[in-house]
């Protein structure tokens, strides 16, 4: 916990959405504010890359069951934190049956979940977050801009209680409303 923080109990807080709409900037930040890691999706499934069989595997995989490796991970990481009576905060695009993986553990483990989903309404805008924009995850490729057109088109919004940002508004304002739904101090 951070010093001065008013957190008491640990949470679980989801950041979901198509990417490039701001979602592991706000995760980053919100983690530092509540002195909670993150678990990236991105992070765990590129640091498989390493082992070539393994990743031969996983490519042959349908698309949903490659998904579900790197969600076992993250529930794997979020159960450790919530064992450790600690905060987590997840990012990816979460699928309905990734939420309900993070729903059900904070359950067990008696801690609030919150959902932030990020979403961006102007795809000019969308697009220029996206191009030429150098994450360097080690091991992992760049966005292109065709991959997120399409998950534009195939990304189921969750059906729960939720926050949503959307990403053409400044990431200050973004975060200060994030910071306001989970009772977050600066």
């Amino acid at each position: 916990m951070v010093p001065g923080s008013a957190q008491l109990t640990p949470r679980v807080v989801v950041f979901t959405g198509v990417p490039g709409c701001g979602k592991s900037t706000l995760a980053d930040e919100i983690a530092r504010d509540i002195g909670a890691p993150v678990v990236n999706w991105d992070w765990l499934v590129a640091a498989l890359t390493r082992f070539g069989e393994l990743q031969e595997v996983l490519d042959r995989m349908e698309r949903d069951r490659y998904r579900d490796v790197g969600y076992a991970l993250m529930s794997q990481m979020v159960e450790k934190q919530l064992r450790n009576h600690q905060s987590v905060v997840t990012d990816c695009v979460t699928r309905e049956r990734a939420r309900a993986q993070r729903a059900a553990l904070a359950e067990q483990y008696r801690a609030p979940i919150h959902v932030i989903e990020c979403i961006c309404s102007d795809v000019d805008v969308h697009k220029s977050r996206v191009v030429g924009r150098d994450r360097a995850i080690p091991g992992w490729n760049e966005l292109e801009w065709e991959w997120v057109e399409n998950a534009r088109r195939t990304y189921q919004p969750l059906e729960c209680d939720k926050l949503v940002l959307d990403a053409v508004f400044p990431v200050a304002d973004n975060l200060a409303r994030v910071r306001s739904y989970l009772g977050v101090k600066e």
